[in-house]
């Protein structure tokens, strides 16, 4: 204690010594070493947080919050709470000491429900546990999948019936919080329910109904038969071909007006129509037989010849004059008959031809193009010429070509870069700050090494002075008069007062001041 007494008498003994001018000196070198020891642990020991987990429900996010209170460890709450931020260096092992522990777990229980069980549990309460598990552990596998943030599952078993016909279906239900950068197809909505169907016992995958977090049915296409399912499988692939379609050529369009009337200063869209059924067409067509000359089908022919006696028909028409009584011979007479028959039968030409048209095909189309700089008569029908070329333009198939020349409101993109440049200007000014303050840091460390310089070069020079003031006396007393000696005295002593009481010389000189 009497050791740091004396150092602290020293000290203040020292500090009263020096002149107001060291002691200014001093007061400013020192305050500006603690600004600068201030600057540093503000920006060398700040500490960057970065989150932990994000998208926790509340019961997670205090469960992270007491594992980290335990622990000790600084933490930050964000997102409305269901984000929490650590320290940059230490995010990495917390998470695996967390996973460790169970935490967070998604707001869901799986099997580890079981890891604690407790005397005198019923046999129903070993199923509604079973199912809570079963539920929590499929939650979790479909939350792992890439387009799913989040998951829940609901299983609903039926209870026993006494007749088989009153029994109902198991039946589930999901909720899923899908990524704003993601989006399911229906093959994995599909693929969602067949792993809920395949891991409860007698759940048709039908039975299990998928809802996003906005209330979107996804499930809904998946329900209707296999024709059906098709069918609008088929309206889907028809219509995103439709769009590649009308994409690549306003592309293609865009290529060719950009070196023309540059980039930003037209507008192209284009609706096209594709006929995605399937036809085929079947002509025949007969051809007649030119000069008798053909394909002989089939032919007949008939020829008879008789030669005789006998009498020409004749009487009285009836059954009576018909009976064959007796034959007189005055009508006995020689009869001779030839008869000839033929029938040819040609094959007939026939042409039959197919014509299968296959679904794509365009069945009309629309563009329409906005520029904005106005054009002569004779550029604008050059530019509507070779749209009409580029797309294949046909009148007759009802397409059409719209032209306009409108001015675009850049009212929003002008905002936008007003904003972008006070955002800059913002950076610009404070990063101006920030080397403003470092170079009169460093301008202030400057001026005090200069001023303790000049303060130990004049000490010198008065030390030296003082030496030849005090070696120098005599030689000089012997030359000078009695007046000039008693004046040298006078001097020297105003001289030691100045330097031995500075204040008690300044407040003379300031009452001699006053008189006079």
């Amino acid at each position: 204690m009497d050791f740091l007494k004396d150092a602290g008498q020293n000290i203040s003994a020292k500090w009263n010594e020096l002149e107001k001018n060291k002691k200014i000196l001093l007061l400013a070198l020192a305050g500006t070493l603690f600004f600068a020891i201030i600057i540093s642990m503000f920006f060398l020991g700040r500490v960057t947080y970065v989150p932990l987990f994000t998208g926790l429900d509340s019961r997670d996010a205090q469960r992270v919050v007491e594992f980290l209170d335990s622990q000790g460890v600084p933490y930050q709450i964000g997102d409305d709470g269901n984000s929490i931020l650590v320290g940059r260096d230490r995010v990495h092992q917390l998470r695996l000491q967390m996973a460790g522990e169970g935490v967070p777990s998604g707001g869901v229980v799986g099997f580890e429900v079981f890891d604690s069980t407790r005397l005198g549990t019923t046999e129903f309460e070993r199923q509604i546990n079973f199912y809570r598990a079963l539920s929590g552990e499929l939650a979790r596998t479909i939350s792992s999948m890439e387009a799913v943030e989040n998951a829940r599952v609901q299983i609903t078993t039926p209870r026993d019936r006494l007749f088989v016909q009153d029994e109902s279906p198991v039946e589930a239900s999901i909720l899923l919080q899908i990524s704003p950068v993601h989006r399911l197809e229906t093959g994995q909505v599909n693929s969602i329910r067949h792993l809920v169907a395949g891991s409860v016992d007698g759940l048709q995958p039908e039975n299990v109904t998928v809802v996003d977090t906005s209330g979107q049915l996804l499930s809904g296409d998946l329900n209707f038969s296999s024709s059906d399912h098709l069918s609008r499988e088929a309206t889907r692939t028809n219509m995103e071909m439709q769009r590649m379609f009308e994409k690549q050529l306003q592309q293609d369009l865009e290529r060719m007006l950009i070196p023309v009337l540059g980039y930003d200063n037209f507008v192209v869209n284009v609706n096209a129509l594709l006929d995605f059924d399937l036809r085929e067409e079947q002509t025949v067509r007969y051809e007649p037989v030119i000069d008798d000359r053909g394909i002989i089908r089939s032919e007949q022919i008939t020829e008879e010849s008789y030669s005789g006696t006998g009498g020409d028909a004749g009487g009285v028409p009836g059954t009576d004059p018909n009976i064959p009584l007796y034959e007189s011979p005055d009508f006995q007479r020689d009869v001779e008959r030839d008869f000839f028959d033929s029938v040819t039968n040609y094959e007939i030409n026939e042409i039959v031809s197919s014509h299968i048209f296959a679904p794509g095909s365009l069945e009309r189309l629309s563009v329409g193009v906005i520029i904005n700089q106005p054009l002569d008569p004779a550029q604008l029908e050059g530019i509507e010429q070779t749209l009409a070329s580029a797309i294949g333009f046909n009148e007759d198939r009802g397409d059409s070509l719209n032209i306009a020349q409108v001015a675009f409101d850049d009212s929003l993109a002008q905002e936008m870069e007003t904003m972008a440049a006070a955002e800059e200007a913002a950076r610009r000014q404070e990063m101006y700050i920030y080397l403003g303050a470092i170079f009169a840091m460093a301008f202030i460390l400057f001026v005090i090494i200069r001023r303790l310089t000049g303060v130990r070069q004049a000490g010198s020079r008065k030390t030296t002075r003082d030496v030849k003031e005090e070696k120098g006396p005599e030689k000089v007393d012997q030359e000078l008069s009695p007046e000039e000696k008693e004046r040298q005295e006078i001097k020297r002593e105003v001289s030691r007062l100045i330097n031995e009481k500075p204040e008690e010389a300044a407040n003379l000189l300031k009452a001699w001041l006053v008189e006079d």
